[in-house]
């Protein structure tokens, strides 16, 4: 699941399986310390935390084994991993906090099974192309890109996937002007797509890039996304000084 929280919220997800012999069960996946509530689930898992590829999102995976079981509930819950139920503050009308102090996104949940691949193409299956490029300068001296990304499958094959998830590397230069290949290159999140097709307006680029590159990271209709360095993309050089 890929999850986004402030102000010390952390975000879980609880299971509910049923048995062949309808018996249900509750599990609770989360990534840091619950234990004042975990007796209220039948199991706790704790899932494995990495960077997402969007500032400020997390991906947190977890693996749990149900034989005779079957998934009929899927809930969040937000949760602060360093407040306890008896420890947190009352509200000046000596009730719970409200719902106000807790935040917490959740971009995509994905079950899948163990053995399972996802079946995306490869990038060089995918024409992608920029339009309409338009070039503008601020009075800061960054120049302002308007651009148009467009993409399909190349011929003889059939796009049935839901959405696109758009992203950036602006690719910075050297002192001698060429590009780098040493630094970390950091991916701009820059919105969805329902359509083959998306518009960049008034993207900033500062004078020290060299290259932009868009990324078209594709969305399966399970919840899966193709890996970012696996995705096709269209790569805009950058003239001039």
């Amino acid at each position: 699941m890929q999850v986004k929280s402030e102000n010390n919220s952390s975000l879980g997800i609880v299971l509910e399986f049923t048995s062949t012999v309808n018996k249900s069960m509750s599990v609770l996946l989360i990534s840091q310390g619950m234990d004042h509530v975990s007796s209220a689930f039948s199991k706790v898992v704790r899932t494995s935390e990495h960077k997402g590829n969007a500032p400020g999102w997390v991906i947190n995976e977890g693996k749990i084994e149900m034989v005779g079981h079957v998934l009929t509930a899927i809930h969040a819950l937000c949760y602060r991993p360093k407040m306890g139920l008896k420890s947190r503050p009352l509200g000046p009308d000596h009730t719970a906090p409200s719902s106000n102090d807790y935040f917490a996104v959740l971009g995509h949940v994905t079950v899948k099974t163990s053995d399972y691949k996802p079946d995306f193409p490869v990038s060089t299956s995918w024409l992608v192309d920029g339009e309409f490029i338009n070039w503008n300068t601020d009075p800061q001296g960054s120049r302002i890109l308007s651009v148009k990304i467009s993409w399909k499958l190349k011929e003889g094959k059939k796009d049935v996937f839901p959405h696109y998830n758009v992203y950036v590397e602006k690719v910075p230069k050297l002192e001698d002007g060429n590009q780098s290949t040493t630094l970390e290159h950091v991916q701009e999140y820059l919105g969805v797509a329902h359509v083959n097709c998306f518009y960049v307006s008034e993207l900033k680029v500062p004078s020290s890039i060299s290259s932009l590159k868009f990324i078209i990271q594709v969305c399966g209709f399970d919840g899966t996304n193709q890996n970012l360095e696996e995705s096709p993309f269209y790569k805009l050089e950058i003239k001039g000084p």
